[in-house]
């Protein structure tokens, strides 16, 4: 095997408005209007913006595209040692004529 098998996970962004709040920033978009109430008494006093709020148009991930990578096969040539040359005897032929 070359390499395994993965998954990828892609994200597809969409745009979404988003209420914010103008004195600390905070996202109220899903808040209730009690909620916007109880958040501007309770800031009054220390950041009196936190009564008022803009809408932003911001970049969302809205969900994710899935990719499956298959694992991948082939054939690889390992060098375990470099080649070399030698001479191999196959026999002896003594001077006599004798061979073994």
């Amino acid at each position: 095997m070359i390499t395994e098998s993965w998954t990828e996970q892609i994200p597809i962004y969409g745009i979404s408005e988003r209420e914010i709040c103008n004195g600390c920033g905070v996202d109220m978009t899903d808040w209730s209007f009690e909620q916007m109430k109880q958040h501007t008494i309770s800031n009054i006093d220390t950041n009196p913006m936190c009564g008022a709020w803009h809408s932003e148009i911001i970049q969302v991930i809205t969900g994710y595209e899935t990719i499956n990578h298959p694992a991948e096969y082939g054939t690889r040539w390992v060098v375990d040692k470099a080649a070399w040359s030698e001479k191999v005897v196959s026999g002896y032929k003594c001077s006599c004529g004798a061979t073994k």
